[in-house]
């Protein structure tokens, strides 16, 4: 299984580069090798920007270490079911992780080109669209949960389990918008550090501790999971009011070096 996903990988990556080579101009250039060359002012804002997402996703992938650590103690039957649901999450998660892309691509490109008012629509319409359509397609998954689930297992216990969590987290996970959004949004602002060090703060450091105390106020399995859509809605209150702070200086800066220029 481990080898069918590294060579599926390698013959997605051949692919593509076969087509970019053949791309016009400064796309095919830019995949000469003998036309690579180090600059320092670009690789300095490459990491300014990329170590901090890659932080973040690796602290977020730490939290979910310990969740699953906690699920493990509800035995063989919540591991699967969870395992099973987890399946669901991930496939919607790639519609928000869609729109965060969308959003860094048309927000960088309306900003180098001096286009606030058209940033501001772009958040907009991302924020939109991940909610109502990655909502949608969550409450799709949970209405047909015994019929998804049932792809994985018959076990009445293995679905009880799945059931709780889809009913705890993926019917609220549209609300990871809030801050993958709008964090995705100062990245291309050139803000990396502000959303990592929100995210880490509301997916680990709140999870973790969650995972520490839950079993003194609600021991069951949906006790567990409830600190999900906490943890969505804390998150995504600051980090939007952080990209919201952010815009207005931004925007506000260029607009008075335009005005002196």
């Amino acid at each position: 299984m481990a080898w069918a996903t590294v060579i599926s990988t390698g013959i997605n990556a051949a692919i593509i580069v076969y087509f970019l080579v053949r791309e016009s101009d400064p796309v095919a250039l830019s995949l000469n090798v003998r036309k690579w060359r180090l600059s320092k002012p670009d690789l300095k804002k490459m990491l300014q920007i990329g170590v901090p997402a890659g932080l973040q996703g690796m602290v977020f992938s730490i939290s979910n270490i310990f969740i699953q650590s906690a699920i493990n103690s509800f035995g063989a039957d919540a591991i699967a079911g969870s395992s099973a649901a987890l399946t669901f999450e991930a496939y919607c998660y790639y519609i928000i992780t869609s729109f965060c892309a969308a959003v860094i691509a048309f927000t960088g490109q309306n900003y180098g080109a001096g286009n606030y008012d058209r940033c501001k629509r772009v958040l907009r319409i991302c924020m939109l669209y991940s909610i109502v359509i990655g909502g949608t397609c969550n409450l799709l998954i949970a209405w047909y949960g015994d019929t998804c689930i049932s792809i994985f297992s018959s076990s009445p216990e293995v679905m009880r389990y799945a059931t709780i969590r889809f009913h705890t987290v993926l019917v609220f996970q549209c609300l990871a918008s809030f801050y993958e959004i709008p964090g995705s949004y100062m990245r291309a602002l050139g803000y990396s550090v502000t959303p990592m060090l929100l995210t880490v703060f509301g997916t680990c450091v709140l999870r973790l501790g969650w995972v520490a105390i839950f079993r003194g106020i609600d021991s069951s399995f949906h006790g567990l999971l409830i600190i999900y859509p906490i943890s969505w809605t804390i998150t995504g209150i600051t980090v939007m009011t952080a990209a919201l702070i952010v815009q207005h200086k931004v925007f506000k800066r260029k607009a008075v070096q335009t005005t002196i220029s």
